[in-house]
């Protein structure tokens, strides 16, 4: 494992409207900074949260787990507790998909939000479960059959879902920063 950060994927545009989907996210006084490339994106320091909208998808990238380091109530699952219930409630309109990876831990974990509802939520560290909620869905299954490393198989699962995280040529992210 290499990468150090976490993302939400949303099959929707609604990132054509950033600073109201920050808010819906709990995450008010979004300030766009700067266009940013996907290796910024997804770097583990990236100094805010970075957002791209795909013909289908909206992304976004922090490296800071969306709050789970701050001290901020968790779900069963991984995420903080309010990001989760506001996922869920997004999921009403589009699907979710949101993983954490931290290969300085070896830890990769998933959620995935459907009709409202967390339908699947699994943290792998060190190859073992440690958080394993929900039964695996058939891209799931299919791609832990073929695929033994957990980042690696986020990725593929998140294409299968219709998100290359890897597509060429990248989308344009932009950085946002969060202040009062």
């Amino acid at each position: 494992m290499s990468w150090n950060t976490s993302a939400i994927l949303i099959k929707s545009r609604i990132g054509d409207q950033p600073e109201k989907l920050f808010e819906a996210l709990g995450f008010p006084n979004a300030k766009l900074v700067r266009s940013i490339s996907f290796d910024e994106a997804g770097s583990g320091s990236l100094p805010g949260r970075a957002l791209a909208v795909t013909k289908d998808w909206t992304a976004i990238f922090d490296p800071q787990a969306f709050g789970l380091f701050a001290n901020i109530r968790i779900a069963d699952g991984f995420l903080p507790a309010m990001l989760e219930q506001r996922l869920a409630a997004l999921s009403r309109q589009a699907e979710v998909f949101s993983f954490m990876l931290a290969g300085t831990s070896s830890t990769a974990a998933f959620t995935h939000f459907v009709g409202g509802l967390r339908v699947r939520c699994l943290l792998m560290q060190e190859g073992a479960s440690a958080i394993d909620i929900g039964t695996p869905g058939e891209i799931e299954a299919a791609v832990l059959a073929q695929e033994p490393d957990m980042e690696e198989a986020i990725f593929s699962i998140a294409e299968k879902l219709g998100f290359d995280l890897f597509a060429d040529p990248h989308p344009q992210y932009s950085l946002f920063s969060f202040g009062r």
